[in-house]
């Protein structure tokens, strides 16, 4: 089908036109069906990163260096 768009394929007749029409009816909604699995693929890929930079901001806080300092040294600055 395909194949036959690109070579300026003419059809003569009216049962060729309607089978090529449906023909692309068919890969017009191949083409749908693709676009809407991507969209989902993306919008499933976009929430595991934010979910990622969650915990990259929660690995970070653990990694400050006021976190370093022992206890009885916070208590005694914000005493």
């Amino acid at each position: 089908m395909k194949d036959n768009i690109r070579a300026d394929y003419d059809p003569t007749t009216r049962p060729e036109i309607d089978e090529i029409l449906s023909l692309l009816d068919k890969d017009y909604q191949d083409y749908e069906s693709e676009i809407t699995r991507l969209q989902l693929q993306v919008a499933a890929l976009s929430s595991r990163k934010r979910r990622l930079k969650v915990y990259e901001a929660k690995l970070r806080n653990l990694a400050a260096p006021i976190r370093k300092l022992p206890n009885e040294m916070l208590m005694l600055i914000f005493d």
